[in-house]
């Protein structure tokens, strides 16, 4: 909680706040009784470079990622299991931005996640693929032609070590945009990363 007070301190922005209210209280763990709950949480951290050119630059290999970085915490937690290796998680991300831009973004996202790949049982591996409201304050520091909050799409491959199966390392696509002209009139792409990072799968 101290750091989220300290980010909102900084930005003073009680949408921020609010935000990160949200965000936590996602994560709040169900009756314990309830057999489709589980207990383990994951935490995650992933870091790459950011461009804010438009998504069909980037997939064209035409994406400027000179523009700076950014660093993610995420916290996430998995609450349904549908079978055949899919399940339901919700998680809050805490990004911070570097280098060219120094903007913070909260991300409250909800994921799908296949987890029965023919080598799993040796190699434990899993995708999923995230969508959610997005807010980055952009307006707090004067930035103008872009909206603080924005729809958050992402994905994620998770490859977790044999030995230590807790542990994973993780390639991350990470991406802000107007959803074309659903949410502003206009074509908005607010930033598209690519990052890697690891994550933990936190004992129940």
């Amino acid at each position: 909680m101290g750091f989220i007070a300290e980010l909102v301190d900084r930005t003073r922005n009680p949408a921020l706040a609010l935000s990160g209210v949200i965000i936590l209280a996602s994560a709040l763990p169900a009756r314990a009784d309830d057999l489709w709950t589980l207990s383990d949480w994951r935490l995650a951290a992933y870091v790459g470079p950011v461009t804010h050119c438009d998504t069909s630059q980037v997939f064209t290999g035409r994406g400027d990622f000179n523009q700076g970085g950014l660093a993610v915490l995420a916290l996430s937690r998995e609450f349904i299991r549908i079978g055949s290796g899919f399940s339901v998680e919700a998680e809050g991300q805490i990004g911070q931005h570097f280098s060219q831009l120094h903007e913070q973004e909260l991300n409250l996202v909800f994921g799908v996640r296949y987890s029965n790949f023919s080598w799993s049982n040796r190699i434990p591996t899993s995708l999923a693929v995230y969508v959610g409201p997005s807010y980055e304050n952009w307006s707090s520091h004067g930035v103008t032609g872009r909206y603080d909050w924005e729809n958050y799409l992402g994905a994620e491959l998770a490859v977790a070590l044999p030995w230590a199966t807790r542990w994973s390392g993780i390639f991350r696509y990470h991406h802000r945009s107007s959803i074309s002209t659903l949410l502003h009139g206009v074509t908005v792409d607010d930033g598209t990363m690519f990052g890697v990072g690891i994550k933990y799968d936190v004992p129940g």
